[in-house]
């Protein structure tokens, strides 16, 4: 009983010293690669160019919330309405289907479009022929795809530009 006492306590010292030095600080010869050496500037030397992470010297005052210029159509809203009012797109009777997008459909094939990144899904008739969107200001221009469930006639295509508008509605034609 003498012998496995002293062992039982040795083998838990061992397991301990194991554990701790297991759940010791990690250290990463990885870490030490990805450290940017930092060079001292003899005092002959001319200033350079500060780089666009460092932090402005406490000579140069930061611009006052009164001194940033504010035009005053700017309402400093995030957002604006649209409204699309498509009731002359379709003739009484005829129905089609109007996907609303925010891509450049000069740079894109309207049958390669993703449309389920589309603003606007929706059938059209005599009775849905209007919508009301709510844009954040950063889309400057959509387009519009009018599929006909008349397969005779081509899709029509209309783009609209927020800096060509009048106002904020826009009429398919």
């Amino acid at each position: 009983m003498k012998i496995t006492l002293p062992t039982a306590k040795t083998a838990l010292l061992i397991a301990a010293i194991i554990f701790l030095s297991a759940c010791g600080p990690e250290t990463d010869d990885e870490d030490e690669d990805d450290a940017t050496p930092v060079s001292i500037p003899s005092p002959n030397s001319t200033p350079s160019t500060p780089s666009p992470n460092s932090t402005p010297s406490p000579d140069t005052p930061e611009p006052e919330i009164n001194s940033l210029p504010i035009t005053p159509n700017n309402n400093l809203e995030s957002t604006y309405e649209l409204t699309i009012d498509a009731s002359t797109l379709i003739p009484e009777g005829e129905r089609a289907y109007l996907s609303v997008c925010d891509v450049d459909i000069t740079t894109t094939n309207i049958l390669s479009m993703n449309y389920d990144n589309c603003l606007l899904r929706s059938p059209v008739n005599e009775n849905t022929d209007t919508f009301s969107l709510s844009l954040p200001n950063h889309i400057n221009k959509l387009v519009a795809v009018v599929w006909f469930y008349d397969l005779t006639k081509e899709p029509l295509i209309i783009q609209w530009d927020k800096s060509l508008a009048e106002d904020m509605v826009w009429e398919l034609q």
